[in-house]
């Protein structure tokens, strides 16, 4: 028997978008270089279906900053779990083994994309790619943890800043 691979359709893209924006601000992104089609970022059911109805093959995007950063993991490792180095946190797997780790901030924090080598940092006006979109899943639904001080060091060395 030949087995169906299931594609969410685009209500249920968009079912699961509106869940997500009630955690995050959500955007909606180009599926084929995941860049937002629009600057603006909403937790609003109505402002969510909206987006797409639009766009309705988007990729799922969530805005990072104002509490929010994500530490992105681009070894390439086909490591099964995540970091164990790093604290539990809400965890996504992307494609080709990709980890995103989602920290609360209180501190603003721009982004960095060498932070140390397979390591960048989403911080001020930036986004990450985030389930439901093809190739992304959710690891855990941990509540957010708080950006370790290691990385927030690492941050600021990067930029020349001091803490």
């Amino acid at each position: 028997m030949k087995k169906i691979k299931h594609r969410p359709s685009r209500v249920d893209r968009e079912d699961a978008a509106v869940a997500l924006g009630r955690r995050f601000p959500v955007i909606a992104c180009r599926p084929d270089d995941y860049e937002p089609y629009t600057e603006r970022a909403s937790s609003a059911a109505g402002d969510i279906r909206g987006m797409w109805k639009r766009w309705p093959d988007a990729a799922a995007g969530v805005r990072t900053g104002e509490g929010l950063v994500v530490v992105v993991d681009a070894r390439r490792s086909r490591r099964a779990e995540p970091d164990p180095s790093l604290p539990t946190t809400l965890t996504a797997r992307g494609p080709e083994g990709v980890w995103q780790y989602f920290y609360r901030c209180t501190t603003p924090v721009s982004s960095v994309a060498a932070l140390l080598p397979g390591l960048s940092l989403r911080g001020r006006n930036d986004h990450v790619i985030v389930p439901p979109t093809a190739g992304w899943s959710w690891h855990n639904d941990a509540p957010l943890a708080e950006l370790p001080d290691a990385i927030k060091v690492a941050a600021s060395r990067v930029r020349g800043e001091s803490i």
